[in-house]
């Protein structure tokens, strides 16, 4: 299969050159240059492959462009032209000098390596010197611009940056849990925070207190058997919360019975890791789908009218003035595709709302019950801590800990 088209990589080069001033070369998974025929062109000098080739393996294996060193002093990066999971090539995105000291070395570097030496010297003395805080900006563009313009969807990519990012925050919470063993286990609070923000959608923010909790399972006993039982007694413990919570996600048992052999087969810590993250991520779409059934028109209707006007006083025959259905009928609804009643919803969303502002915001407790349609403060902070299982204070203080 072709790495890019010849409009495509023309349109690249084209934009690139205009923006950076540099000349990008297309490469393939060899780390051999396709782009550049010149006999003689250091793009084929075999040290330039081989850093070519070690880079774009390495940026396949992160999910993201990689910068490398072409010799002491020389920076490049790859960034890997992947569609879905077939690594096709990639793209080179030019070189920079770090200083200008850095010239005779770069310079002997690859006369060492077989270029001829006025070849080398000429190359070296091209190159533009630029600080990392403006060729980083390079890199991001180069990577932007070559999904955009070939249409490429780089699967791949996209899994392997996520697997290692989820190792990144793990290994980043050992460490810190090293330091402070007071955290070495995580707490029903951190079950309890896990599953509220899941309820909000925030799936960033279920992942970092997630990856807390797999770096705590793991310090506690990296014994695979131990890490594998309680993450199953987690995802168990997830399961039956969202199902006391709403009686209408009882399928979401059936669905346990398949993430749990999917961890029970997991070949050791990383791919345990990754299970766990695609279960909690399969979860959470599960909670969206089936807790908000949207395949009734008038569902529709109802629930989008209360999401719309959760956080000001809603009467019912306000609803019935907008749906032009009866009292009785708009609580059949709502209790049937949501398993609560309407004022129950209502408070469900504000509490959902309120698990937001205490994450993004540094509001007050009575500006957020205020803003929130609840009467008072204590009101709020009672119907909050019913709810969620811990106080709007120590729920704050839990995403403090996770940050």
């Amino acid at each position: 299969m072709k790495i890019l088209s010849s409009a495509s990589f023309a349109a690249i080069k084209k934009d690139y050159k205009a923006c950076f001033g540099l000349t990008v070369q297309l490469i393939n998974s060899s780390g051999v240059c396709v782009s550049d025929a010149r006999e003689g062109s250091i793009s084929h000098l075999p040290v330039v492959v081989k850093a070519r080739q070690a880079a774009l393996k390495q940026g396949v294996q992160w999910g993201e462009a990689n910068v490398f060193y072409l010799a002491p002093g020389v920076i490049s990066w790859v960034v890997p032209v992947v569609d879905g999971d077939t690594v096709l090539g990639g793209i080179i995105g030019g070189e920079l000098l770090s200083d200008i000291e850095d010239r005779e070395v770069a310079i002997n570097y690859l006369a060492g390596a077989g270029y001829k030496r006025d070849k080398a010297r000429r190359f070296v003395m091209k190159l533009t010197i630029r600080e990392q805080s403006l060729w980083s900006a390079d890199i991001s563009y180069l990577y932007d611009l070559v999904y955009a313009v070939s249409g490429y969807k780089p699967r791949l990519l996209n899994v392997n940056r996520e697997n290692a990012q989820q190792q990144r925050e793990i290994a980043e919470d050992i460490q810190d849990m090293k330091v402070d063993v007071g955290r070495l286990q995580y707490t029903l609070n951190d079950e309890r925070i896990l599953l509220s923000l899941m309820r909000v959608g925030d799936r960033s923010g279920a992942r970092r207190v997630l990856n807390r909790m797999l770096a705590s399972i793991f310090l506690y006993s990296p014994r695979p058997a131990i890490v594998r039982a309680r993450a199953i007694e987690m995802i168990g413990y997830l399961t039956r919360s969202a199902v006391e919570d709403n009686p209408l996600q009882d399928h979401l048992i059936e669905r346990h019975l398949g993430w749990i052999d999917k961890l029970i087969h997991a070949d050791g810590f990383e791919e345990l890791c990754i299970v766990v993250r695609d279960t909690l991520d399969d979860f959470m779409n599960s909670i969206m789908l089936h807790g908000y059934n949207r395949s009734s028109t008038q569902v529709q209707g109802v629930l989008d009218y209360l999401s719309k006007n959760f956080m000001t006083h809603i009467a019912l025959d306000d609803l019935v003035a907008e749906m032009g259905i009866s009292r009785s009928h708009i609580c059949h609804l709502v209790k049937q595709h949501t398993g609560k009643t309407v004022n129950q919803h209502i408070r469900t969303m504000r509490l959902q709302k309120a698990c937001e502002l205490l994450a993004d915001s540094s509001i007050d407790y009575s500006d957020m019950a205020y803003e929130l349609g609840f009467n008072d403060q204590s009101y709020f902070i009672k119907q909050f801590r019913e709810t969620m299982g811990v106080t709007p204070a120590k729920y704050r203080r839990g995403l403090a800990d996770v940050n």
